[in-house]
């Protein structure tokens, strides 16, 4: 990642959110950044919830040098935070350079859906309507391959979920995984009705669309 990734965000549109208190937290956190390492820190990103991670985090700093002091005054700070919200709040930072080319696959979590995601899932659904016979009561995708809630991108729900039903999805999941040349990773959370998860699934995909 060159710095033109760097300029090229000069031009993006500033917005701030004041709905949640995800959102006070960073802009406290960006602030306390600013206060700190002045000078040094070059981009933050969020996710749209505290729920969203990418790469394990849920928010990506930025900085032009990380030795460990910086990275020890990032982590110091991220506690300096979560505490002023009594630990309610949960900041996980990716912390890196310019040129880590992980930057733009982080940042790709935001873009529209590929085709190929949307044509995966599209056939994962259809094959699960088709072959758990009648079991299937519900299916909902995240907007991305990258974007993950409780560790899944998919949410498949079920009127039974014994081992013979799950081992049969996570079959399905690998026969479309395949058909794509494997470029493709679905990681479901299969659950029943009941699941009290279930709302909370689509609660945090909704905030993050």
């Amino acid at each position: 990642m060159s710095s033109i990734f760097v300029k090229k965000s000069l031009f993006h549109p500033r917005t701030f959110y004041f709905e949640t208190t995800w959102d006070i937290a960073i802009l406290r956190f960006v602030e306390k950044l600013q206060n700190t390492l002045s000078g040094n820190i070059i981009l933050v990103v969020a996710m749209p919830s505290e729920d969203y991670f990418v790469y394990g985090s849920n928010v990506l700093v930025v900085v032009k040098d990380a030795p460990i002091e910086v990275r020890s005054k990032i982590l110091a700070i991220v506690r300096e935070v979560e505490k002023s919200f009594g630990d309610k709040i949960g900041i996980s930072p990716f912390i890196t350079t310019p040129n880590d080319s992980i930057i733009e696959k982080f940042m790709s979590a935001f873009e529209r859906p590929a085709d190929e995601w949307k044509t995966a899932v599209n056939k994962l659904k259809i094959k699960l309507t088709e072959e758990l016979d009648g079991l299937l009561v519900d299916f909902v995708a995240a907007p991305s391959e990258s974007y993950f809630v409780y560790g899944s991108n998919v949410l498949v729900v079920v009127k039974d979920a014994p081992i013979e039903v799950r081992s049969k999805i996570l079959a399905i999941v690998r026969e479309v995984e395949k058909s794509f040349g494997d470029k493709i990773g679905i990681s479901p959370f299969i659950t029943t009705p009941n699941d009290s998860i279930i709302e909370k699934f689509k609660e945090i995909l909704h905030e993050g669309r």
